[in-house]
């Protein structure tokens, strides 16, 4: 969500001052907070100022899009350019207003209160208007100004407007969007818990501590079998027998089991599985409950860190439906130790950096990591209009240190 800059924002993590991260509001314009990298955009002027100056002055001038700031010498850039990973104590902000807002360079920005989606389609889901519009950000205004719009799909110039029914999201490489922060989607609607179970409207639904699967049955591991009149009588026997872990009902005939073996397609077959408490996290692993948390996931150990990004090193980029399959993807592949996840964009990476506060991002780190922190150097050249706005190595950000699981 937008805030307000304040007079002591600072990217030293050890500093008593506000840290920098995410997105502000700035006048009419809207910022990103960018700690530990540069942008590598053109510069417009090199002046002398604190951090907060710097970035105030370059709100103030329509030709200044990014400032890059290190030590005391503030750097304004006539464009943005691309953020290039720093060690060397830079910090900047960049203007996201309008035009700038493109894929795939603009994922994962915020701007108006939305969080930039590039790939990500919501096909026939949650639709409550559509217009045409000339620009990405005049999309997301609009979805702004319009009541219970949570997203938008946009694409050439059609904006699709979109409630908090939207579901769940589908890898689209032909389309831009966006989706508001810290959006909490809507409970999937589901059959009347009072309603006698039937298939297949109760099919994937939970009753009464049973799950629904219509059409399936697990062969084999029966206890017992009875005769009833309905499938709600057949998960009533189950339950009144302790030693019943799962049902399955053809026509009248009620099947308990005790032992579940595979789960295999049949037709008739109504079944009933008895729900046991969640052993395993990863299947609803979310945050902020997560955080801190060690995960298995594939046989590979995680430390989750909620809200927290370890920017750079990324060697590749995917959707998942989840921060689950996120972790999974990073578990299976030796080269990856961290990911940062980010409303279904993973991020996978082969290097650690240090770690900045990101509100869009669930991070986890992969508890063999062993590798040094990435130290990328780069001259000073300040008077080139090109320039990237490195300090000597010596004058380094403190951050926060990493915790590793091992």
């Amino acid at each position: 969500m937008g805030q307000t800059l304040s007079s002591d924002v600072t990217c030293d993590a050890s500093s008593s001052g506000t840290f920098a991260y995410g997105t502000y509001w700035i006048g009419s314009r809207t910022f990103n907070a960018n700690c530990g990298f540069d942008t590598t955009g053109p510069v417009l002027r090199v002046t002398n100022a604190d951090f907060y100056d710097c970035i105030e002055g370059c709100a103030s001038d329509s030709q200044c899009k990014a400032i890059s700031w290190v030590t005391g010498t503030c750097y304004q850039k006539s464009s943005r350019g691309s953020l290039v990973y720093s060690d060397h104590g830079v910090s900047s902000f960049i203007d996201i207003s309008a035009t700038d807002l493109t894929c795939p360079n603009s994922n994962g920005l915020g701007y108006n209160n939305f969080v930039v989606q590039c790939g990500v389609d919501y096909p026939g889901q949650g639709d409550i208007g559509s217009s045409s519009e000339p620009a990405l950000s005049d999309c997301i205004d609009t979805c702004g100004g319009t009541p219970d719009c949570v997203a938008v799909v946009y694409s050439g110039n059609a904006c699709y407007l979109k409630d908090n029914t939207i579901g769940t999201p589908v890898p689209n490489s032909a389309v831009s969007g966006a989706i508001l922060q810290n959006y909490e989607p809507a409970p999937p609607p589901g059959p009347n818990p009072f309603t006698p179970p039937t298939c297949p409207s109760f099919d994937g639904a939970t009753y009464n501590g049973y799950l629904i699967a219509c059409g399936t049955d697990y062969f084999g591991g029966d206890l017992t079998s009875t005769t009833t009149d309905t499938f709600e009588d057949c998960i009533a026997a189950c339950t009144a027998n302790g030693a019943c872990v799962d049902v399955s009902y053809v026509s009248g005939s009620c099947y308990l089991k005790n032992v579940l073996t595979t789960p295999t397609p049949a037709g008739n077959v109504w079944n009933a599985k008895l729900l046991s408490p969640v052993v395993n996290p990863v299947t609803t692993l979310a945050c902020p409950a997560a955080d801190g948390t060690s995960q298995n996931v594939n046989g590979a150990d995680f430390t989750v860190a909620c809200y927290t990004d370890y920017p750079g090193g990324d060697y590749r980029n995917l959707y998942t439906q989840d921060f689950s399959g996120c972790l999974s993807e990073c578990a299976s592949d030796a080269q990856c130790t961290d990911v940062a996840w980010n409303h279904g964009s993973c991020y996978l990476k082969s290097t650690l950096v240090p770690a900045v506060t990101n509100e869009n991002v669930w991070g986890a780190i992969k508890a063999i990591v062993t590798a040094p922190v990435a130290n990328i150097t780069t001259p000073v050249n300040s008077n080139s209009t090109n320039a990237t706005s490195f300090a000597p190595a010596d004058r380094r950000v403190r951050r926060r240190p990493v915790r590793l699981a091992y």
